[in-house]
């Protein structure tokens, strides 16, 4: 009798109550997002005015560190306070297409640092997974990627659905499967399994299911995305546009090199008739790219939408550019509204 008063006290104890568990959710992701995205304000701000990769790599880090940690000692979760922060950086510090250097030495540095991290997790991973915890949870590893995969394809269809409704502007069935299929895991599933307390009794099993689910993700998924692109006629005219673009940097380098030979002819340091057969060569050169551009115009229609496109990004780069370099030296606290995306409206 007492034994099953003590068993129903412990039941009642931790008796699963849904309001209490949505509050408790709704104050972690509350605590997260609101803590993440004031760090992550603070730090846009900072970086608008910097201008040292260096600095803004190492701020970058220790951003990520601290909101994590600061985050979880308040009680919310620390990965999405490290994901806002990163949202709010990453889309306030530097806009769009402005000081395109900085932009993509950020994000160099931080594919290394993902491409590291990942490669200790895994590490880490091979060296507590074994072959056959593996196979004796074979059967809940199979349940947890059609959980996945089934839970995904609800949520990307159901949510384009919704989505296109409201906006009257809905996302392509093509588009949406691409979606669906290339919903890949990796470190932070990983990592989040490696985290579990060891007293826990199916630790092993979270870590093999996992495992499990990442890897078919990686190999399956991830091999078959290309295809899958293919398949459903995506990958558009890209091999098109890439060959244009080859072929216009080569037309843009001769015509630098040319103007640059024709600037030094009063003053040559090497021998005339060399210098006559370089500016020949390149001459020739240059204008085989031109009849090869204006060939490639002519033959695909679809490149005068490429190259206006390229042309108003152009714009709005130097627009934003002198806006940003005002920002930096504190003659204005935001850049202003483009008034160049205007002029793209005219018809």
């Amino acid at each position: 009798m007492l034994m099953r008063k003590g068993c129903e006290q412990v039941h009642k104890h931790y008796q699963f109550q849904l309001s209490q568990t949505v509050l408790q959710f709704l104050i972690v992701i509350g605590i997260a997002i609101g803590v993440g995205g004031i760090i992550g304000i603070c730090v846009a701000l900072l970086t608008q005015r910097l201008n040292f990769p260096e600095v803004e790599q190492l701020l970058t880090i220790v951003t990520a560190y601290s909101t994590y940690i600061l985050v979880e000692e308040l009680g919310g979760s620390g990965v999405i306070g490290v994901v806002t922060a990163g949202l709010v950086i990453g889309n306030f510090s530097t806009f769009p297409k402005v000081e395109l250097l900085k932009r993509s030495s950020m994000i160099e540095f931080w594919e290394f640092i993902t491409f590291f991290i990942n490669s200790i997790v895994f590490l880490l991973l091979g060296n507590q997974i074994l072959l056959p915890d593996l196979i004796d949870n074979f059967q809940t590893t199979l349940i947890a990627l059609v959980a996945v995969v089934v839970s995904r394809a609800v949520s990307i269809y159901g949510f384009s659905a919704v989505s296109g409704w409201i906006t009257k502007r809905p996302i392509s069935l093509q588009e949406q499967t691409v979606l669906w299929w290339v919903g890949l895991r990796g470190g932070v599933s990983i990592a989040l399994a490696l985290s579990i307390p060891l007293p826990l009794l199916i630790r092993e099993q979270i870590i093999s299911n996992s495992f499990g689910v990442v890897l078919f993700t990686l190999l399956v998924q991830g091999l078959t995305t290309k295809p899958l692109l293919e398949r459903l006629n995506l990958l558009g005219d890209r091999s098109l546009y890439h060959k244009y673009l080859e072929l216009v940097a080569r037309q843009n380098a001769l015509q630098q090199v040319l103007a640059h030979l024709i600037q030094m002819e009063n003053e040559l340091l090497i021998e005339d008739d060399l210098y006559q057969k370089q500016t020949e060569f390149v001459k020739q050169q240059l204008q085989q790219f031109q009849q090869d551009v204006k060939f490639m115009k002519t033959q695909y229609p679809q490149l005068q939408v490429f190259n206006l496109q390229q042309h108003q990004q152009e714009l709005l780069t130097i627009e934003n550019r002198v806006y940003m370099k005002f920002v930096q030296e504190g003659l204005l606290k935001n850049p202003l509204p483009s008034i160049v995306q205007k002029a793209f409206d005219i018809e």
